[in-house]
């Protein structure tokens, strides 16, 4: 019987079928009967298909191990396979000297480029070199044809793009030949197919020879599944095989990576089942299944293989296998190494390690293949092209890369126009656009190149418009304050007219009521003067009627004519007298009616210069109010701008303290630049308002610190560590499959362990721990179903109690006070509950219940009122722990990926997260101690693996996850976890199995499957006074400019407490 645990994997992944791999080459026979038929008759074969159809597999692991099977001779065929590359005839000859140098011996000295530049002047020539292989058939097998085309825009020169048309014509001269027995095999994509009409005569020929691959069916897709497993003695699950065949059906762009799937598959199959479990859809959703599978395993490879150096390599390795195509869309563009290093501007050391990394045996993400020499004009490729669609971060950089490609032929015809006069210089946002892509890509002038050669007139016009642009934002600014001057001069101004108008205004007021003052006093002179003259009139008649008197009195009144004439000489005195008056009350009225005319005047202007007294005052008030909000806004303006440019310096510090977190760390433990870096990292992180924990800065400041403690006390995998219940202590236990209880303190981690007996190694695998809440006595549970009890927890120190209380494992136990008296209650993998008194030294059964159903892991609450069981069916059940013969209630998980392995609540019983076996991390909300099941959330790629174990610090502000990828990761909490970059531990040299915080929460507790228990201090700020204590001397002004920059002004470091 085959031993499977020895075999190799059956499936070849994404790189193609190798001729060893025909036995398990299966799904295309009644392909392979037609392509060999049609190439005997014709003696050419091209065989075209889709990107990742198996083309090269149908010919190596089919073709040509059939044509020597019909045979049965096998020195009937000399088969040469190659691929052309940037060079193909130098690939022709490279092929002929490894497979002919056994027929001709002078083929070792033979040199490689004289001969191709034989070829290339006389095609004939390789009748010749041919001819030594006598009485055998020549096949020659030119794997992925359409390289010709496609690294033809990766040569420089125009000696290698003339290389195209001349290993085409040495083809067709071997083709149309009939003196030797050569027949000539093609494989090419059918999206490269119109290139061939670029060239004479080969249209004609691959029309003679033309086959193209047909898809294949649900029953040869079957086939490539279940074949090859069953060939190596295995089996795979139905319900898999339809999974698979049913996603096929209703995406065809994921058969290119079926392969990868079951490669995958069948590893994580080996690694944790039984050679007699049938492969399952536990290892299809552990890959991360067909969606996923590329994803997974490529952030495997890039998080956990590459350094933080090799990661950016990485990033611009692929972005330069990417150019931007016809109608904005991508197109793979293979490039030598040569070129990647100029366009990124990354070490080709650092290249050459990601190569190597992604081309592995069981990845084949990256060509050329193991085996192949890297060297400077070796091309690089993407071995099947679906694989930059379907790995999320590879999506990213693709949209990057276009959208950078985009940007710079924007910008470069912008350039163009502006020096043909037909447009101006770039403006926001388009300027800040550019300036932040100038920033952030760091093109290089051979990466423009691709897309327009002007780079440097693109680049001068880019910063030509930045220049003009501040020019124009500084004449704004001097302008602004100019005008702002004018505004406070115009409402100066104006105050003053103001207080001029008013004064004129007291003066108008004035001379109006001196002019109505002379008018009542012409009035009164007027009135007195009528009196006068009415009485002068009265006199008058009076005289008159004397004068009659007298005349009829002559002689009486000639007496009297003296005095009469006198009295009239009076009178007309007084008439004259009172007319002159009359005249000059007359005048003095008109004088009264101009003076109050003029004061008419007067009051109308005032009210006039009044009334734009106003005006103005309004304009002034309205100008000034202008002038503030324009100061406002200029103030607003120069504190975003500082706030921005502040922003832009934290950052920078931020990135700053990364890098050089990055070196310290990758430099050796004990060394005083390593500390010092560290110290510095830490100081640019904190002073420029970064995580309080960053996950660079930590590691850094834990390995110059030398903080971490490894315990070694067992022989055997370490399950479970512990702590008593009862504060202020650092007492803490630990134990595992070896059966033993070791007590430790954390605070003297060089000490050796307190180990308590088991007496005749009474019970094995110890799988769960509980200290009663006086921290006097402590409770195991162990994997056969017993609980021991020890009320002495000194040295040596013998069970109190021993006894079977489960049918399976016990993998919890909790301590509560139910009416005075003190209960433990346990639970077994079997769904077993149990309620005991374990008073006064006793363990006694109170009550006993059965669920029915398996449990993979249990959680009491944080207030110890209910117990939350999973079933491992994504299904969670709920105890109430004051009475556990209640029927449960049951919360169902259906979007659960995976068996749920662990789970932990937060300690303010806010949410609840959820570990799975396949490595997701999972929350749900608790609302009033009931989860919330529509707000359960998943963290993908949390763990590469299962999940193992969830803690908490006390205050709930960090969560830690450990797994079986042997990693230890932690978070901030109070943070999208999605989004974090979290601390990862990976001391462990195998499966992390149990991790807690310590009661104080500066330090994690953690056990693992390679016998030890390991403590680390998580709080950077004791580990900065740490390292700080150790280390006396600052960095140096040659240090500083070396590892942090001469940009950055040098500064003593602080030692205080953080």
């Amino acid at each position: 019987m085959v031993d499977i645990t020895t075999l190799s994997n059956p499936f070849p992944g994404l790189r193609s079928y190798e001729y060893e791999d025909h036995s398990l080459f299966f799904g295309r026979e009644s392909h392979i009967l037609e392509l060999r038929k049609k190439l005997l008759d014709a003696r050419f074969l091209a065989l075209i298909g889709s990107s990742g159809s198996g083309k090269s597999s149908l010919i190596k692991a089919g073709l040509i191990p059939s044509l020597e099977n019909a045979r049965q001779v096998r020195e009937d065929w000399k088969v040469i396979v190659f691929r052309p590359g940037g060079n193909p005839v130098k690939s022709l000859v490279n092929a002929l000297k490894v497979n002919l140098r056994k027929e001709d011996n002078d083929w070792e000295n033979r040199d490689i480029e004289k001969t191709a530049q034989l070829l290339l002047s006389d095609p004939k020539a390789i009748f010749n070199l041919l001819s030594v292989i006598r009485d055998r058939k020549i096949l020659l097998v030119i794997d992925q044809f359409e390289e010709i085309f496609r690294f033809e825009f990766s040569t420089n020169t125009s000696k290698d793009k003339l290389q195209s048309p001349a290993f085409i014509n040495l083809l067709l001269t071997l083709i149309n030949q009939r003196e030797l027995p050569i027949h000539v095999v093609i494989t090419m994509r059918s999206d490269y197919l119109d290139h061939c009409t670029e060239f004479k005569g080969l249209t004609e020929v691959i029309n003679r020879g033309y086959y193209l691959l047909p898809k294949m069916n649900q029953d040869e897709i079957r086939k490539v599944i279940v074949n090859p497993v069953e060939t190596y003695g295995a089996t795979i699950e139905p319900e898999l095989v339809t999974t698979l065949l049913q996603k096929l059906s209703e995406n065809p762009d994921f058969l290119p990576i079926l392969q990868h799937v079951l490669m995958r598959m069948w590893d994580r199959w080996k690694l944790t089942q039984a050679p007699t479990t049938p492969i399952s859809l536990v290892e299809y959703q552990a890959i991360g299944e067909m969606e996923q599978s590329i994803t997974q395993h490529a952030e495997e490879i890039f998080t956990q293989r590459l350094d933080e150096k090799r990661r950016i390599a990485a990033e611009k390795l692929f972005k330069t296998l990417i150019v931007l195509g016809p109608s904005d869309t991508s197109s793979l563009h293979p490039t030598s190494l040569r070129e990647i290093e100029k366009i990124s501007g990354v070490p080709d050391y650092l290249l050459v390690d990601v190569v190597l990394v992604f081309r592995e045996n069981g990845v084949s993400f990256l060509t050329p293949r193991p085996g192949i020499k890297i060297d400077a004009d070796s091309i690089i490729d993407v071995a099947v092209e679906k694989v930059l669609t379907l790995w999320d971060r590879s999506r990213i950089w693709i949209e990057e890369e276009l959208e950078s490609a985009k940007l710079y032929k924007q910008l470069s015809y912008s350039a163009f126009l502006y020096q043909d006069g037909r447009t101006g210089l770039w403006v926001n946002p388009e300027l800040q656009v550019g300036l932040k892509w100038m920033k952030e890509s760091e093109p290089t002038i051979e990466w423009a190149q691709r897309y327009d050669p002007f780079f440097e007139r693109a680049i001068n016009f880019l910063d030509y418009s930045k220049k003009q642009y501040e020019q124009e934002v500084q004449y704004k600014e001097d302008r602004q304050r100019r005008e702002l001057r004018k505004a406070r001069t115009f409402a100066t101004v104006l105050g003053v007219s103001s207080l001029v108008s008013l004064l004129f205004l007291i003066v108008a007021m004035v001379l109006r009521t001196q002019a109505e003052q002379s008018e009542k006093t012409a009035l009164d002179k007027e009135s007195l003067a009528l009196t006068e003259r009415k009485r002068a009139e009265d006199q008058t008649k009076e005289a008159i009627a004397q004068k009659k008197i007298a005349e009829q009195q002559g002689i009486i009144a000639e007496q009297q004519k003296i005095l009469t004439e006198e009295q009239k000489t009076i009178a007309v005195r007084e008439q004259e007298k009172a007319v002159n008056e009359s005249i000059a009350a007359k005048a003095a009225r008109k004088l009264a009616e101009e003076q109050k005319i003029e004061a008419d005047n007067a009051r109308r202007i005032a009210v006039q210069s009044q009334k734009e007294t106003e005006v103005q005052k309004e304009f002034a008030v309205s100008a000034q109010k202008e002038s503030d909000r324009q100061k406002v806004n200029a103030q607003r303006a120069q504190k975003e701008a500082e706030s921005s440019r502040n922003d832009a310096l934290r950052q920078r510090s931020k990135a700053i303290a990364r890098f050089i977190a990055i070196q310290s760390n990758q430099m050796p433990a004990g060394d005083e630049l390593s500390a010092l870096l560290a110290l510095r990292a830490y100081d640019f992180n904190i002073k420029n308002g970064g995580e309080k924990d960053n996950p660079e800065v930590y590691v850094a400041l834990s390995k110059a610190a030398g903080a971490n403690a490894t315990l070694q006390g067992h022989n055997d995998i370490v399950r479970v560590v512990a702590e008593p219940a009862k504060p202020g202590s650092a007492l803490f236990a630990s134990a595992g499959d070896d059966g033993v209880l070791n007590l430790w303190n954390y605070t003297a981690a060089s000490g050796r362990p307190v180990p308590l007996k088991n007496p005749k190694q009474t019970f094995r695998s110890i799988r769960s721990i509980l200290f009663t809440p006086d921290n006097n006595a402590v409770f195991v549970g162990t994997s056969n179903g017993q609980i021991v009890r020890w009320d002495n927890l000194t040295p040596g120190s013998l069970p109190t109690k021993t006894l079977i209380a489960h049918d399976g494992m016990v993998i919890n136990m909790l301590i509560r006070n139910q009416g005075g008296k003190l209960v433990l209650i346990s639970t077994s993998s079997t769904g077993q509950i149990r309620l005991w008194d374990v008073s006064d030294k006793k363990l006694e059964v109170l009550k006993n219940v059965s669920l029915n159903t398996d449990l993979s892991c249990v959680e009491p609450s944080p207030d110890g009122k209910y117990l939350f069981l999973a079933t491992g069916k994504e299904q969670i059940l709920r105890i109430e722990t004051a009475d556990i013969t209640k029927k449960p209630f049951s919360y169902d998980f259906g979007r659960i990926n995976g068996r749920i392995a662990t789970m932990a609540f937060t300690p303010d019983e806010s949410q609840l997260f959820l570990g799975s076996s396949s490595g997701t991390l999972y929350s749900v909300k608790v609302r009033s101690g009931e989860p919330v099941i529509a707000t359960l959330t998943g963290i993908r790629g949390t763990h590469t693996s299962g999940i193992t174990g969830i803690a908490f610090n006390p205050d709930g502000s960090r969560i830690a996850t450990s797994g079986f990828d042997s990693k230890i990761k932690i978070w901030n909490v109070e943070e999208d976890l999605s989004k974090q970059q979290p601390v990862v531990l990976s001391d462990f040299n195998s499966w992390v199995m149990d991790l807690r915080f310590t009661q104080d929460g500066k330090k994690l507790l953690a056990s693992g499957a390679d016998k030890t228990v390991r403590i680390w201090d998580i709080n950077s700020a004791s580990l900065f006074n740490e390292v700080a204590k150790k280390v006396a001397r600052d960095l140096t002004e040659e240090e500083w400019d070396k590892y942090i920059g001469k940009d950055i002004p040098y500064e003593k470091l602080s030692r205080s407490v953080r």
